[in-house]
């Protein structure tokens, strides 16, 4: 596990837009998403429903969910999920539709919205809320839990015409005037005027996320749907639902928890003769080695081959983690540590397959293997020198590391090496000078490399290098107004000038924020000023200076 975060406002979901900007999305449960880029949150937020919308935020209630279009990068579309208080009906679960700004691609157009489903939610809680598109067939699948309360009073995980207790599936594309969504000619129950169209699979509790395997290099196993499934007082339980699948998959709830009969359950004829699909993984509710809380993850698909495959979940309460694999005969492989990070919210995976976790608390980690590279890095900095750039980083552990390859980029995706550090084996301290530096940005990371040639890679930082201003002053000499031209491909910056006597006391200061460059900027100085030689100190935002003699006559 390897920190990456801190200070987030109650995260409950990541998402990233597979748009080849590198970002992931950071769903707050109070009503915003922020980006974060590079290792580096963007200032403001990306969407901030907390106002205008009716919003009711807090406990399971809030901004819940977050996908975006398979074809994002093309249409700007993404969708989300909260819970909204109606005037008529009361808690509401909706799922809208955005855009993304048409001028800011870390913008989204607030106005955009459009309505595309909405159920009432009879209780507080079980609200489930996870969305997402299947990489097998393109269409949006929703999450719902069963309403609420506690062992579901009303059997809506059994019942046959609500969309609650489910996931369902719509087709947000092959839309009318009419209606935002279509359903599926495909879907299991269209036809059945017993339920609901938009049911793709039924008798679940509080589906606290759930995700699609995006598959292997080759295509293996891509589709399957793994479903964390929250439990109320015996089992909590990990679906499994394979590629392929035509859907209609009952999960068993409210008659099961986990592969029990539930004992809180009516002992109707209906339970009696109920077939459910069983979990994959049915845990035993305690604070110990079983779990109280479930949070659904995803599968692995990063550069890390010793966790690679497999589905990585956590438990909200005790901190224990387990990861499940197909065993190709039908079964499971299963890994499980005990007390290893708690309050874990949601799982959310980049456009590399890397997996990172949030927890309700703030804190955002990278997943990471118990087998990763025995390095700790405490800090990874960069900053600018007069002719280089400088990176300095700490470790406060190193055992059998062999080397450290500086590697940069200019547009933070592609990086190529640039320069190899070796290893102290033992906590230190390192600095390496990029004495070539680009102009503009310079993305860095560390790779890190062990003896047996496996390598994970640091965070990446960034490190803007101004190309060169030239700065002219006319006329000079000068009976006290003059003319700065500055040349510059930069198009907005700030701009100071100061001016200093012979004796090195300052007579001028001004500075302008925001100058469009290239530019001449005009002034004038105090005609009470002696005549004799005077130094302009010239300076833009980002730190480039130069100095220039001037008589004042």
């Amino acid at each position: 596990m390897e920190s990456k975060l801190t200070g987030l406002n109650s995260p409950v979901a990541l998402a990233c837009p597979n748009d080849g900007s590198g970002r992931l999305f950071i769903v707050s449960r109070s009503g915003t998403i922020k980006i974060l880029q590079n290792g580096a949150l963007l200032p403001g937020n990306f969407l901030d429903i907390t106002s205008g919308f009716n919003l009711n935020a807090g406990g399971e209630k809030g901004l819940l969910g977050l996908a975006f279009h398979p074809d994002y990068a093309t249409n700007g579309k993404f969708f989300v999920n909260y819970t909204y208080n109606d005037p008529t009906t009361g808690l509401t679960t909706r799922v809208s539709q955005f855009k993304v700004s048409n001028t800011d691609p870390n913008q989204a157009d607030a106005g955009s919205e459009i309505s595309v489903l909405t159920f009432d939610q009879p209780y507080s809680n079980h609200n489930g809320g996870d969305l997402q598109f299947s990489p097998e067939d393109g269409y949006l699948y929703i999450a719902s839990g069963d309403g609420g309360s506690g062992d579901d009073p009303q059997n809506y995980g059994q019942t046959k015409n609500s969309l609650l207790g489910k996931i369902l599936r719509i087709d947000v594309d092959n839309v009318s005037n009419a209606a935002p969504y279509s359903v599926p000619a495909d879907n299991p129950f269209v036809g059945d005027t017993d339920f609901a169209p938009e049911i793709w699979a039924w008798g679940l509790r509080n589906p606290w996320r759930f995700s699609f395997d995006r598959g292997d290099a080759n295509g293996n196993n891509e589709g399957d749907m793994w479903i964390g499934d929250v439990g109320q007082s015996t089992f909590e339980e990990i679906d499994y639902q394979p590629a392929g699948s035509s859907g209609g998959e009952n999960y068993g709830w409210r008659c099961y928890e986990g592969t029990d009969r539930n004992s809180d359950a009516d002992n109707s004829t209906y339970c009696d003769n109920l077939t459910a699909v069983l979990p994959v993984r049915s845990i035993p509710y305690n604070s110990t080695t079983g779990a109280r809380s479930i949070t659904g993850g995803y599968v692995y698909r990063g550069a890390d081959t010793d966790i690679q495959g497999q589905y990585i979940y956590a438990d909200y309460v005790n901190g224990n983690w387990w990861s499940l694999a197909p065993d190709g005969s039908g079964g499971f492989n299963e890994n499980y540590q005990a007390d290893l990070l708690s309050n874990v919210s949601a799982f959310g995976q980049n456009e590399t397959g890397e997996v990172f976790a949030v927890t309700l608390s703030g804190n955002l980690f990278q997943v990471r293997s118990a087998a990763a590279l025995p390095v700790s890095l405490t800090d990874f900095l960069g900053r600018n020198a007069e002719k280089s750039n400088v990176l300095e980083w700490k470790t406060d552990d190193e055992q059998n590391t062999s080397r450290f390859s500086i590697e940069r980029s200019a547009d933070g995706q592609n990086f190529a090496e640039i320069g190899t550090m070796p290893a102290a084996n033992r906590p230190q301290a390192y600095r390496w000078e990029d004495k070539l530096p680009l102009n503009g940005n310079n993305f860095y990371r560390l790779k890190i490399i062990d003896r047996d040639g496996s390598f994970e890679y640091s965070n990446v930082i960034n490190i803007f290098r101004q190309k060169e201003i030239k700065f002219s002053v006319f006329p000079n000499p000068t009976t006290g107004e003059f003319t700065i031209f500055i040349e510059s491909t930069n198009q907005k910056d700030d701009f100071t000038i100061r001016v200093f006597d012979a004796f090195g006391k300052s007579v001028y200061e001004e500075k302008k924020a925001g100058v469009d460059f290239p530019t001449e900027l005009n002034y004038r100085l105090n005609t009470d000023l002696p005549r004799g030689v005077y130094t302009l100190v010239m300076e833009t935002g980002r730190g480039v200076t130069a100095t220039e003699q001037m008589i004042l006559r």
